[in-house]
């Protein structure tokens, strides 16, 4: 059995539906539902996908999620850990899963402790770094933003970011849950490996003219994932 631990969220919506088109079994605990997974026996559960998570960027948010991950970690089942690319840190060469990890947001510690717990405590798991996330506008990210008809642009608009369609990100769970063993303690960069700059994803996707506001100084300028890796393993699509 599957668990799907913050499973009412953007990308835990987007699984439901295909584990439900795929006819896989699972079930779901989201705080939303008034299910701390934190009180959740996990014993009973072959693959838990770990996608609750707090996603601010306060303190509240980094003990917030290190209780979860500490959660995890006492798991007997195999975790599917999603961490983010907000674990490395500011450059325009493509980053690649064995690189040093400096992390240099409170989120990105945050993402980066729960990899270190699993990989201290953890018996089974595999980790996913993945880029920003978009959907048919029911994320959070930018690219969803924009399509809702936001036109917020912190700075300049001339970040760079790795965006990457929830559909790739929902596939690649699914593939590791179905075949934990192959992907047993491996860490995979999930993204597109497509860069472009937040003013050139608002021109693609958004409408009217943006509105620029000050920088919020936590964001790195440049970020691009290589998932050359998830790619030659089977979890992304070259289509």
């Amino acid at each position: 059995m599957i668990l799907i631990a913050g499973g009412e969220g953007f990308i835990g919506k987007n699984l439901q539906s295909l584990f439900q088109s795929h006819d896989i079994s699972y079930e779901v605990a989201d705080l939303k539902t008034g299910t701390d997974i934190c009180d959740v026996d996990g014993s009973k559960y072959d693959v838990i996908v770990l996608l609750a998570a707090n996603l601010g960027h306060d303190i509240q948010m980094f003990q917030d999620n290190q209780r979860i991950c500490k959660w995890a970690m006492r798991q007997s089942a195999h975790i599917i850990y999603t961490s983010s690319a907000a674990v490395y840190g500011d450059s325009t060469d493509a980053h690649v899963e064995t690189e040093p990890t400096p992390a240099p947001t409170l989120y990105g510690r945050s993402k980066l402790l729960g990899e270190q717990l699993l990989n201290k405590g953890s018996q089974r798991h595999t980790i996913l770094r993945l880029a920003n996330v978009y959907g048919h506008g029911d994320g959070n990210g930018a690219i969803d933003i924009f399509k809702r008809g936001g036109n917020k642009i912190y700075g300049v608009g001339d970040d760079v970011r790795d965006y990457v369609n929830v559909r790739v990100v929902c596939n690649a769970i699914k593939a590791i849950a179905l075949n934990p063993d192959e992907y047993q303690f491996e860490i995979f960069n999930i993204s597109s490996n497509e860069p472009m700059s937040t003013l050139q994803a608002f021109h693609k996707y958004g409408h009217g003219a943006p509105e620029f506001l000050p920088s919020r100084g936590f964001d790195v300028k440049y970020s691009r994932l290589d998932n050359t890796k998830a790619t030659v393993a089977g979890l992304i699509d070259e289509n």
